[in-house]
């Protein structure tokens, strides 16, 4: 189960959500702990190409409670600071 959606594309040094993904949940988590508590216990980055973040979700349950609760919109904010 993932979703893909578009990121900010990453800074001039090439910055990659892979190995960002604890500070980007820290920043998430400073947003929305509902949000946080998705990412951090149900999910994981699965991709990147440089503009498309694609995370994966350990089940269709925590994919649809993240796509139905706003918290996509909580994660484009928290990437894109």
């Amino acid at each position: 189960a993932s979703v893909g959606f578009a990121a900010p594309a990453p800074a001039a040094g090439g910055l990659d959500p892979r190995t960002l993904w604890p500070n980007i949940l820290e920043a998430v988590k400073n947003r929305r702990r509902f949000t946080w508590i998705l990412l951090s216990q149900n999910a994981q980055v699965a991709g990147f190409d440089g503009t498309t973040l694609q995370i994966a979700f350990v089940n269709s349950g925590a994919r649809d409670n993240f796509a139905g609760s706003g918290s996509e919109d909580v994660l484009r904010q928290a990437l894109a600071e």
